[in-house]
């Protein structure tokens, strides 16, 4: 692949241009918030509100770091707990790539775009690019999926829903779209990050293969 700000896959040296801060169980898949007793309740409240002060996206991230299933989601979550400010979701220039080096690889940066509500991918890391084999930067998730109906894919469903929610959404089963390889399992987390205004701006996704290693076979 091509293009500017490419991650290096596996390296632990210095990140590209798009990284840089701004300024201001088995399948069939698992799909939580913060748990099937919370889901509900999370969802009934306006920007995903708790009674308690800390905001809801910090009480999510705290049970996916006991449940996440791979060891990359699991850090990754710890990380966003680490810069998570406690009252809002973490901003994008507190998200800073230099701190977590050995997750890049497995990293996709999603810009939000508003009206219609849609991703632009910013940075795909190197693990990500192999999986899916095809070009990804500077595209639009929804025509790079091939997608009609956004209800219908995960990869662009549950990025709304973080969005939407202001929470973590985390899934875990058989792939949902078509990759290069044959995967038996994928866990991913959607973290929704804000800008200046308040809004969600990005979504940052860690994803996590669980391979049986056969090309040119993949679910969907």
């Amino acid at each position: 692949m091509t293009g500017g700000g490419v991650l290096p896959g596996g390296s632990d040296g210095p990140c590209r241009a798009p990284w840089r801060r701004a300024r201001t169980s088995a399948p069939p898949a698992i799909f939580t918030l913060v748990g099937p007793t919370m889901l509900h309740d999370l969802h009934s409240r306006p920007g995903g509100g708790l009674p308690s002060e800390e905001h809801a996206s910090l009480t999510a991230l705290r049970h996916l770091a006991e449940t996440a299933h791979t060891e990359l989601v699991r850090s990754f979550v710890h990380h966003m707990i680490r810069i998570h400010p406690g009252h809002r979701p973490p901003s994008r220039s507190e998200f800073d790539p230099i701190d977590v080096p050995r997750l890049l690889p497995s990293l996709v940066m999603a810009k939000v775009l508003r009206n219609p509500l849609g991703f632009e991918l910013t940075v795909v890391g190197h693990e990500v690019r192999q999986a899916i084999g095809r070009p990804m930067m500077g595209k639009r998730l929804e025509a790079l999926a091939g997608i009609k109906d956004p209800q219908s894919s995960a990869p662009l469903a549950d990025r709304i829903k973080a969005v939407e929610a202001r929470l973590p959404i985390h899934r875990f089963g058989e792939p949902r779209i078509l990759f290069k390889v044959d995967f038996a399992r994928v866990e991913v987390c959607h973290m929704p990050l804000v800008g200046m205004d308040g809004d969600v701006s990005h979504v940052l996704s860690a994803i996590a293969y669980e391979g049986r290693g056969q090309f040119g076979s993949a679910s969907q």
